[in-house]
Protein backbone atom coordinates (compact mmCIF):
# COMPACT_ATOMS: atom_id res chain seq x y z
CA UNK A 1 0.00 0.00 0.00
CA UNK A 2 2.34 2.55 -1.29
CA UNK A 3 -0.14 5.21 -1.99
CA UNK A 4 -1.50 5.32 1.36
CA UNK A 5 0.39 5.49 4.87
CA UNK A 6 -1.55 3.95 7.85
CA UNK A 7 -1.11 4.68 11.46
CA UNK A 8 -2.91 3.61 13.87
CA UNK A 9 -2.44 4.92 17.64
CA UNK A 10 -5.16 4.91 20.82
CA UNK A 11 -7.85 3.72 18.55
CA UNK A 12 -7.72 6.25 15.76
CA UNK A 13 -6.41 5.17 12.49
CA UNK A 14 -4.84 7.98 10.07
CA UNK A 15 -4.91 7.98 6.54
CA UNK A 16 -2.34 9.73 4.39
CA UNK A 17 -2.58 10.56 0.88
CA UNK A 18 0.88 10.02 -0.06
CA UNK A 19 1.36 11.31 -3.15
CA UNK A 20 3.16 14.73 -2.30
CA UNK A 21 4.72 15.11 -5.73
CA UNK A 22 1.70 14.90 -7.59
CA UNK A 23 -0.30 17.17 -5.08
CA UNK A 24 -2.03 13.98 -3.49
CA UNK A 25 -3.92 13.64 -6.64
CA UNK A 26 -6.69 10.89 -6.62
CA UNK A 27 -5.60 8.06 -9.44
CA UNK A 28 -7.35 4.63 -9.95
CA UNK A 29 -4.93 2.44 -8.08
CA UNK A 30 -5.05 5.19 -4.78
CA UNK A 31 -8.96 4.88 -5.13
CA UNK A 32 -8.58 0.50 -4.75
CA UNK A 33 -6.23 0.99 -2.03
CA UNK A 34 -8.70 3.31 -0.26
CA UNK A 35 -11.67 0.65 -0.70
CA UNK A 36 -9.13 -2.03 0.23
CA UNK A 37 -8.16 -0.14 3.82
CA UNK A 38 -12.01 0.47 4.20
CA UNK A 39 -13.11 -2.99 4.20
CA UNK A 40 -10.13 -4.01 6.38
CA UNK A 41 -10.80 -1.78 9.35
CA UNK A 42 -14.82 -1.97 9.19
CA UNK A 43 -15.26 -4.31 11.61
CA UNK A 44 -11.58 -4.07 13.71
CA UNK A 45 -12.83 -3.76 17.01
CA UNK A 46 -9.52 -1.33 18.37
CA UNK A 47 -10.08 1.19 15.54
CA UNK A 48 -12.82 3.87 16.85
CA UNK A 49 -12.57 6.42 14.02
CA UNK A 50 -10.49 7.21 11.05
CA UNK A 51 -9.13 10.72 9.98
CA UNK A 52 -7.97 11.49 6.13
CA UNK A 53 -5.37 13.49 5.44
CA UNK A 54 -2.92 14.46 3.05
CA UNK A 55 0.73 14.37 3.05
CA UNK A 56 2.48 17.91 2.88
CA UNK A 57 0.87 21.03 3.44
CA UNK A 58 0.13 22.19 -0.24
CA UNK A 59 -2.74 19.65 -0.76
CA UNK A 60 -5.28 17.26 1.18
CA UNK A 61 -5.64 16.12 -2.59
CA UNK A 62 -5.95 17.63 -5.81
CA UNK A 63 -8.73 15.88 -6.86
CA UNK A 64 -8.95 13.71 -10.21
CA UNK A 65 -4.71 13.11 -11.55
CA UNK A 66 -5.89 14.31 -14.65
CA UNK A 67 -1.92 13.09 -16.47
CA UNK A 68 -4.18 9.76 -15.72
CA UNK A 69 -7.40 10.78 -17.57
CA UNK A 70 -5.86 13.64 -19.97
CA UNK A 71 -5.77 11.48 -22.90
CA UNK A 72 -9.23 9.91 -22.41
CA UNK A 73 -12.83 10.68 -24.52
CA UNK A 74 -16.18 12.20 -22.43
CA UNK A 75 -17.00 8.43 -22.68
CA UNK A 76 -13.95 7.03 -20.88
CA UNK A 77 -13.94 10.35 -18.77
CA UNK A 78 -17.05 8.95 -17.27
CA UNK A 79 -15.83 5.68 -16.68
CA UNK A 80 -13.05 6.38 -14.88
CA UNK A 81 -14.88 8.97 -12.40
CA UNK A 82 -17.40 5.95 -11.80
CA UNK A 83 -14.59 4.09 -10.27
CA UNK A 84 -14.33 6.61 -7.35
CA UNK A 85 -18.75 6.65 -6.66
CA UNK A 86 -17.97 3.34 -4.56
CA UNK A 87 -14.97 4.56 -2.34
CA UNK A 88 -16.89 7.91 -1.43
CA UNK A 89 -20.30 6.16 -0.61
CA UNK A 90 -18.61 3.70 1.63
CA UNK A 91 -16.80 6.70 3.52
CA UNK A 92 -20.27 8.50 3.75
CA UNK A 93 -22.03 4.94 5.39
CA UNK A 94 -19.00 3.84 7.13
CA UNK A 95 -20.04 2.66 10.41
CA UNK A 96 -17.19 4.36 12.33
CA UNK A 97 -16.76 8.47 12.39
CA UNK A 98 -14.24 9.62 9.20
CA UNK A 99 -12.54 12.75 9.73
CA UNK A 100 -10.98 14.97 6.63
CA UNK A 101 -8.01 16.45 8.45
CA UNK A 102 -8.10 19.02 5.38
CA UNK A 103 -4.54 20.85 4.56
CA UNK A 104 -3.65 22.33 1.80
CA UNK A 105 -5.64 21.94 -1.57
CA UNK A 106 -8.68 19.73 -1.53
CA UNK A 107 -9.55 20.60 -5.08
CA UNK A 108 -12.59 18.76 -7.21
CA UNK A 109 -12.23 15.13 -6.50
CA UNK A 110 -10.36 16.02 -3.15
CA UNK A 111 -13.21 18.40 -2.02
CA UNK A 112 -15.34 15.46 -3.04
CA UNK A 113 -13.46 13.11 -0.67
CA UNK A 114 -13.56 16.01 1.89
CA UNK A 115 -17.35 16.16 1.55
CA UNK A 116 -17.81 12.42 1.88
CA UNK A 117 -16.35 12.34 5.19
CA UNK A 118 -18.38 13.00 8.44
CA UNK A 119 -16.42 16.00 9.59
CA UNK A 120 -13.66 17.91 8.01
CA UNK A 121 -11.45 20.08 9.83
CA UNK A 122 -9.92 22.45 7.95
CA UNK A 123 -5.91 23.94 8.45
CA UNK A 124 -5.56 28.08 7.66
CA UNK A 125 -4.29 27.47 4.31
CA UNK A 126 -7.30 24.65 3.02
CA UNK A 127 -8.31 25.86 0.10
CA UNK A 128 -11.83 24.19 -1.43
CA UNK A 129 -12.95 24.44 -4.87
CA UNK A 130 -15.46 22.01 -6.74
CA UNK A 131 -14.00 21.90 -10.29
CA UNK A 132 -16.62 20.79 -12.27
CA UNK A 133 -17.61 23.65 -13.90
CA UNK A 134 -14.10 24.13 -15.52
CA UNK A 135 -13.38 20.57 -16.27
CA UNK A 136 -16.59 19.30 -17.43
CA UNK A 137 -19.79 17.13 -16.56
CA UNK A 138 -17.93 14.20 -16.54
CA UNK A 139 -15.41 14.93 -13.93
CA UNK A 140 -18.45 15.12 -11.37
CA UNK A 141 -18.45 11.74 -9.45
CA UNK A 142 -21.37 12.75 -7.70
CA UNK A 143 -20.77 14.24 -4.27
CA UNK A 144 -23.35 17.91 -5.00
CA UNK A 145 -26.83 16.32 -3.91
CA UNK A 146 -25.22 15.29 -0.44
CA UNK A 147 -23.22 17.83 0.10
CA UNK A 148 -25.47 20.35 -0.39
CA UNK A 149 -27.97 18.17 1.76
CA UNK A 150 -25.73 17.89 4.56
CA UNK A 151 -23.88 21.08 4.77
CA UNK A 152 -22.72 24.49 3.24
CA UNK A 153 -25.81 24.19 1.52
CA UNK A 154 -25.80 27.49 -0.26
CA UNK A 155 -21.64 27.33 -0.33
CA UNK A 156 -21.42 23.90 -1.59
CA UNK A 157 -24.15 24.83 -4.54
CA UNK A 158 -21.87 28.37 -5.04
CA UNK A 159 -18.72 26.36 -5.12
CA UNK A 160 -20.53 24.09 -7.93
CA UNK A 161 -21.16 26.56 -10.64
CA UNK A 162 -18.60 29.50 -9.66
CA UNK A 163 -14.91 28.50 -10.20
CA UNK A 164 -14.11 30.08 -7.31
CA UNK A 165 -11.51 28.92 -5.08
CA UNK A 166 -13.17 29.17 -0.84
CA UNK A 167 -10.30 29.82 1.46
CA UNK A 168 -11.13 27.79 4.90
CA UNK A 169 -11.55 31.09 6.74
CA UNK A 170 -14.57 31.87 4.12
CA UNK A 171 -16.26 28.54 4.10
CA UNK A 172 -16.29 28.97 8.17
CA UNK A 173 -17.62 32.67 7.53
CA UNK A 174 -20.66 31.01 5.67
CA UNK A 175 -21.52 28.36 7.02
CA UNK A 176 -21.69 29.91 10.54
CA UNK A 177 -23.40 32.46 9.46
CA UNK A 178 -26.30 30.34 7.73
CA UNK A 179 -25.88 28.22 11.14
CA UNK A 180 -26.37 31.17 13.46
CA UNK A 181 -29.28 32.61 11.05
Amino acid sequence: MSQLLLQAQNGILQITINRESKLNALNTALIAEFEEVLQQYRDDSSIFGLIITGSGSKAFAAGADIAEFAQYNSDEGRQMAAKGMPMFRAIETYPKPIIAAVNGFALGGGCELAMACHLRVAATNARVWAARSKLGPYTRIRRNTTATAINWPRQSLRANYDCRTYKSRRSLTVRTSKLCS
